[in-house]
């Protein structure tokens, strides 16, 4: 019988370092929960540009089965959370199972998200629907 080799990568990007963290305990919180802990098929990466993030996954791309990302909509570079999810959709295609573009923005610019059918969503965004992404994403394991 193979190995199973399907890899799980976390993705979270956003020019607040304190916000990826915090995502990162919900998802860290998750997999203990899914007993998955140290399971070497799960990668969560933390960037604070979209840029970065780019460069680091042209290097390792291939190493993964399936993305979940997350996204702020606005961090202060060139590229807008939207651009780098158009991005990650030419580099992953239907490797990616959920994205989201979070913002602190009272006032969104909407058009290109929903052009592009990205679903956005407020910071704080909710404890309780990141959780059962969260889980949902995590039973690709069992498949």
């Amino acid at each position: 019988m193979a190995k199973d080799t399907r890899r799980l990568l976390f993705l979270l990007v956003d020019d607040e370092p304190m916000i990826t963290k915090a995502y990162q305990r919900v998802i860290d919180q998750r997999i203990a929960r899914n007993s998955c802990i140290a399971d070497p098929r799960i990668s969560v990466m933390r960037q604070t540009s979209p840029e970065n993030a780019l460069a680091v996954l042209a290097e390792c791309e291939k190493d993964y089965a399936a993305v979940f990302v997350i996204s702020d909509l606005e961090m202060g570079g060139r590229m807008s959370g939207t651009a780098f999810i158009e991005k990650l959709r030419k580099l992953f295609g239907d490797r990616i199972k959920f994205e989201r573009i979070v913002t602190g923005a009272i006032h969104l610019p909407l058009e290109e998200a929903k052009r592009l059918d990205i679903e956005v969503c407020h910071k704080p965004m909710s404890a309780s629907s990141l959780q059962s992404c969260i889980d949902e994403f995590l039973a690709l394991l069992r498949e």
